[in-house]
């Protein structure tokens, strides 16, 4: 299984003995910080990146706490990588609720480290994971993490050195770690430092 949480899942319910955990893992060393500028970005952002498709990643929720917080009046947009049967139902979501010029949908990036690297943080709301890579892949570009203590994943990714991690569902929570990791350059900093080293 990927997690512990998976592991101690399976052992209870299956009464099984041998059960291994083999995460996922990747190359760090593939993994650059200091990408050059991107030319199609002219403001702060934070990123997010999946399928979009209903129940999984919670985009639309993201999108309404997004729109709560206090990024959208700092100028700090949002960014959206992949692709799904949602795409025309999330834009319409943000046209509803003003943000439009915020909520920035790129598609499909067949290599998107450099908009990993320059985002302030990636942020996960998923209702639920296996072991998401894309949290791996932002620790290993230097970005910290947001995430939402879904089943299995995040839990054993964040450490409180490397993002935050807030209660399941808690979409509260996550407008105010949005909020507080946007104004604070300081843990910002001091999260990006220990990124690559946490995993």
């Amino acid at each position: 299984v990927l997690t512990e949480a998976m592991k101690h899942s399976i052992e209870q319910r299956f009464g099984f003995k041998k059960v291994k955990v083999l995460s996922n893992a990747i190359d760090v060393s593939a993994y650059q910080q200091d990408f050059a500028s991107l030319d199609d970005v002219s403001r702060p952002y934070i990123l997010a990146s999946g399928r979009l498709q209903k129940g999984v990643k919670q985009f639309d929720k993201l999108i309404i706490t997004y729109a709560k917080s206090e990024l959208p009046k700092l100028g700090i947009d949002l960014y959206i990588l992949g692709h799904g049967e949602m795409r025309e139902e999330l834009q319409q979501l943000a046209k509803d609720l003003n943000i439009s010029d915020n909520v920035i949908f790129k598609g499909f990036v067949k290599h998107p480290e450099p908009y990993v690297a320059h985002a302030l943080f990636t942020v996960l709301c998923s209702a639920f994971e296996g072991f998401p890579r894309v949290i791996l892949e932002s620790l290993a570009c230097g970005t910290p993490v947001i995430a939402i203590d879904c089943p299995t994943g995040p839990r054993e990714l964040l450490d409180g050195t490397n993002g935050i991690l807030v209660p399941h569902q808690d979409f509260d929570a996550l407008r105010q770690a949005m909020n507080k990791l946007a104004l604070d350059e300081p843990t910002r900093n001091r999260f990006k430092a220990a990124s690559q080293k946490s995993i």
